[in-house]
């Protein structure tokens, strides 16, 4: 008899409470690792944000240099154009 349920404990009951501490493991590292990557999603939405800012104001201030840089050629071109025709004349 004694046999009988220790066979039925070592065949059947072990392993389907190992299953289910199993299951239930899973289930909580499953819930755990979600919650890590939608944190770590959100901070990466958040960094791209600022990098995407910093960007903005880069190029904001590039064209800004360019415009200005492109008026003072033009500044300079109507001044060397002067003095070309003083000095045909």
């Amino acid at each position: 008899m004694m046999e009988q349920i220790l066979t039925l404990f070592a065949n059947y009951i072990f392993p389907v409470a190992a299953c289910i501490a199993l299951f239930f493991y899973m289930s909580e590292k499953d819930k755990t690792h979600k919650d890590e990557i939608e944190k770590i999603t959100a901070s990466h939405k958040d960094e791209l944000k600022i990098l995407d800012e910093r960007q903005t104001a880069t190029l904001t201030g590039l064209n800004q240099t360019i415009a200005d840089n492109t008026k003072a050629i033009n500044q300079m071109t109507v001044v060397i154009t002067q003095l070309s025709e003083r000095i045909v004349k």
